[in-house]
């Protein structure tokens, strides 16, 4: 008799990308935050009038499930996470789609990658359940980056970022903290059967602004998806005062 999957409290496989970073979720069901983000990437592609398109997808998943999808739309798309891509995808890598995009995926620490060979030409962004793995001063240091390399006035991002009141939070000992010292796992019991296990930084809607304060650019959208995460969308805004 075949082994049944291990499945999370949600009914997720848990297809683990790195220990302690969760599941690959992204190739098993299109949330609201990609139904969202897709939508917005079609509407890119039809009005890009022959231009190439370009796009970034943070902690993709070993699947770099977003990638490929925003690559068979038209996207050239740079795929990065810390896991090894997986070897069904490795077929994938290079190759040019119909549409006319294509995807790379850079395996690495997404602290640590240089954006600025991309030119500021960067039409999307996207990063699910992604910046809360990071430390506040490391997000924020990886937004200003990313800001710098969007198409002016029409680049965007989209996250899904974890909350201080989200279906784990209660298990969460540093929500109390400022946003600038909170760095902590959840408790072991609602960690672990979601794969879970390194230090976060979960957000208010306060820490979000504060995220994004001061850049070329403005949130458009905050919203909340089923599970309490952040969904959140940026567009860059050419205002003269954004990080140089």
């Amino acid at each position: 008799m075949a082994t049944r999957p291990k499945r999370n409290p949600y009914g997720h496989e848990l297809r683990a990308s790195l220990p302690g970073f969760g599941s690959d979720i992204s190739s098993q069901y299109l949330s609201q935050f990609e139904k969202n983000m897709l939508q917005r990437a079609r509407c890119k592609i039809a009005l890009s009038s022959g231009k190439q398109r370009y796009a970034i997808d943070l902690f993709s998943g070993y699947m770099a499930a977003n990638a490929v999808r925003l690559a068979k739309m038209g996207f050239v798309v740079y795929a990065i996470d810390f896991s090894k891509a997986h070897l069904s995808l490795q077929s994938q890598i290079g190759q040019i789609f119909p549409g006319g995009g294509c995807f790379q995926y850079i395996q690495g620490d997404v602290r640590k990658v240089s954006f600025d060979a991309l030119g500021g030409e960067i039409d999307l962004v996207t990063g699910q359940r992604s910046l809360h793995f990071l430390r506040f001063s490391e997000a924020r240091r990886l937004v200003e980056k990313l800001v710098r390399q969007l198409r002016p006035n029409e680049g965007t991002m989209s996250f899904s970022i974890g909350a201080t009141d989200c279906k784990v939070g209660a298990g969460y000992k540093h929500a109390h903290l400022p946003v600038t010292r909170r760095w902590h796992p959840l408790e072991k019991h609602l960690g672990e059967p979601i794969h879970v296990t390194e230090p976060l930084c979960l957000y208010n809607e306060e820490d979000i602004h504060l995220l994004f304060a001061n850049l070329d650019g403005k949130i458009t959208h905050i919203s909340r998806d089923d599970f309490g995460l952040f969904l959140v969308d940026f567009k860059h805004v050419s205002i003269g005062k954004g990080t140089k």
